[in-house]
């Protein structure tokens, strides 16, 4: 009998113990999170700053591009901005009062060059630098021109569009809508 009190006795010492010595913890949390950064596309865009026309022969204007790293689902669009002074691929010159006009063609098969017209394109990502195309400039027309600097400004924009707008969208290949 004593042993059975005994052993009752540590017994009840143990589970009162237990149930004294074990405090619920006071609302302690922690918060989990996790953060998707959202995908930021850049590129460098290279186009001349000048371009000297010729009296006899077609200048190239190159639209390059590099470094380009593109989000998931994003293409490079490039246009001639609205505004800049071409009418029926002809791009006007002025001196003063006095104008010339001259040719303006994209790519290799002389498509045409509009206001707000895409005139390249890429859906690709790159490192190198690439040419999306090459605008041609004619030597400027003019039967009998006034003597001066005759110039005019090109406006290009560049804009992030999604890849079901751009031609060849996504699929690895640089793409010159008018070749």
């Amino acid at each position: 009998m004593k042993k059975t009190a005994i052993g009752s006795l540590v017994v009840g010492s143990v589970v009162a113990g237990m149930l004294l010595g074990s405090v619920p913890v006071n609302g302690e949390e922690t918060a989990v999170s996790y953060t998707v950064a959202e995908e930021v596309s850049t590129y460098t865009l290279e186009i001349p700053a000048t371009l000297q026309l010729s009296k006899t022969e077609t200048v190239e204007l190159p639209i390059q591009v590099s470094d380009v790293s593109l989000a998931t689902g994003k293409g490079l669009r490039v246009r001639m901005a609205a505004g800049t002074p071409i009418a029926d691929s002809k791009l006007t010159l002025t001196s003063g009062d006095d104008t010339l006009t001259a040719a303006i063609t994209n790519g290799t098969e002389g498509s045409s060059v509009t206001q707000g017209g895409v005139i390249a394109q890429t859906a690709t990502d790159t490192v190198d630098l690439v040419t999306l195309t090459t605008l041609k400039v004619a030597p400027p027309s003019a039967s009998n021109p006034s003597p001066g600097a005759y110039t005019e400004t090109l406006t290009f924009t560049a804009s992030l569009e999604s890849t079901g707008a751009i031609s060849g969208g996504g699929d690895g290949t640089i793409t010159n809508p008018y070749n």
